[in-house]
């Protein structure tokens, strides 16, 4: 199946009804701070920080994906 010629662009905003984000714990922004903790930003416009200490050092937290987690350095680092 051949996909759709579109030859008006992206017409994205003329959905209707608009896209809403209903679900207030929808996170829109997020900044990685000292002392493995996270400073949140939520659609609500609820924010405040969170502290991962106690979930990257607990025991049954392992494999690859969190051990990089563990050095400071790599928590802070941002990505482009």
């Amino acid at each position: 199946m051949q996909p759709a010629k579109d030859s008006e662009g992206d017409r994205t905003a003329e959905i209707e009804p608009a896209i809403r984000h209903s679900a207030p714990w929808r996170v829109i922004a997020a900044a990685a701070l000292p002392e493995c903790r996270l400073r949140m930003t939520f659609v609500d416009g609820t924010s405040g920080e969170v502290d991962t200490s106690g979930f990257l050092s607990h025991p049954n937290i392992d494999g690859a994906i969190f051990e990089p987690l563990r050095d400071s350095a790599v928590f802070l680092r941002r990505r482009s």
